[in-house]
C-alpha cells in the first residue's frame, strides 16, 4: 500500500485488538460500554464528542490516582503521580512495553509504525517495510500474554450476524453510522462474553445496567448461543482465523491442542 509522495498521509491500518483475558484492559469491551451508554454524534462524527480531550482525559487520570488503593501502591513502588499522565508519556510506554516487555518482542519498526512515529525517506512514501507487524504490536499493547498460547486467542464474535445479531446491535447503539457497523459486532459480543464480569465490578447503580441491553436479559441469553472466541473453543473452530500471531506462539498453539 503506496504513500502519497510526501509521505505525509500514511494509510497503513492500526490494529485495534480485544483481550478476552483481562477485561480490565479491552480495547473494545471499553468501546462497547461507551457506545453503548452515550449517542453517536452525527453532527461532527467525532468519537469522542466535545473538546480538551486532553485535559478531560489528564483530569480522569488524575482522580484514579487519588484512590487510596492506587496512590498506596504507588508510594510503595516510589512513584510520583505527577510524573505520570500526558498522552505522550502513555505512548511511549506502551511502545516501551511492546519493545522491551518480553524477549520476543515485536520488531523497533512496527513498534514505531503503531505509534505513528516517521520512519523517514523512502520507508515512508515508497518502502512500508513490516507493515503486517502492526498486528503483532496491536495484540502485544492490548497486554495479552506473549509467551502463552493464548497471545493468539480470537476476540469474542459472533458465528454469524443474523437478523437477532442485528437487532441487538439496533437496540444496543442507536443511530450508529452504517461504517461503524463491523466493530459493533465485536463491541456486542465483548458485552455479552464479559457481562458476568461486568455485572461483579461495577456497581449495581452504573448507567451501563439501565440500557435496552443490559435491561432485557433474554436478548443477551439468545447471543451467548452464537458467542465464539476468547477461551471458549479453539481458534481453528471459529469462523475467524488470529492474526499477528509470531511463529513460536503458532507452535505453542498446535502443541496445546494435542
Amino acid at each position: 500500500m503506496k504513500n502519497d509522495q510526501a509521505g505525509d498521509r500514511p494509510r497503513d491500518p492500526q490494529h485495534v485488538y480485544a483481550n478476552p483475558l483481562e477485561p480490565t484492559v479491552s480495547p473494545i469491551l471499553a468501546l462497547g460500554v461507551y457506545w453503548s451508554m452515550l449517542t453517536f454524534d452525527q453532527g461532527n462524527g467525532r468519537l469522542f464528542p466535545g473538546g480538551s480531550q486532553y485535559d478531560r482525559f489528564r483530569k480522569q487520570l488524575g482522580r484514579t490516582f487519588n484512590q487510596d488503593d492506587v496512590s498506596n501502591e504507588h508510594k510503595r513502588r516510589a512513584v510520583k503521580p505527577d510524573e505520570i499522565g500526558s498522552t505522550h508519556s502513555l505512548r511511549k510506554g506502551a511502545a516501551t512495553f511492546a519493545s522491551s516487555g518480553s524477549t520476543a518482542c515485536p520488531s523497533s519498526t512496527t513498534v514505531n509504525l503503531l505509534a505513528g512515529w516517521s520512519l523517514g525517506g523512502v520507508q515512508n512514501t515508497y518502502l512500508r517495510y513490516e507493515a503486517a507487524g502492526d498486528m503483532h504490536v496491536g495484540r502485544t499493547v492490548t497486554g495479552l500474554p506473549t509467551d502463552s498460547h493464548t497471545f493468539a486467542c480470537l476476540p469474542p464474535h459472533f458465528s454469524s450476524c443474523d437478523d437477532q445479531v442485528e437487532q441487538a446491535i439496533s437496540i444496543a447503539f442507536p443511530g450508529y453510522p452504517g461504517s461503524n457497523h463491523y466493530i459493533l459486532e465485536y463491541a456486542l459480543a465483548s458485552l455479552d462474553y464479559h457481562r458476568e464480569y461486568l455485572k461483579k465490578t461495577l456497581p449495581a447503580s452504573h448507567g451501563l445496567f439501565c440500557t435496552p441491553l443490559f435491561t432485557t436479559n433474554t436478548m443477551l441469553n439468545k447471543l451467548a448461543d452464537r458467542l465464539q472466541g476468547g477461551t471458549l473453543q479453539p481458534h481453528h473452530e471459529s469462523t475467524l482465523r488470529p492474526t499477528g500471531v509470531p511463529l513460536y506462539v503458532a507452535i505453542l498453539s498446535n502443541m496445546a491442542s494435542l
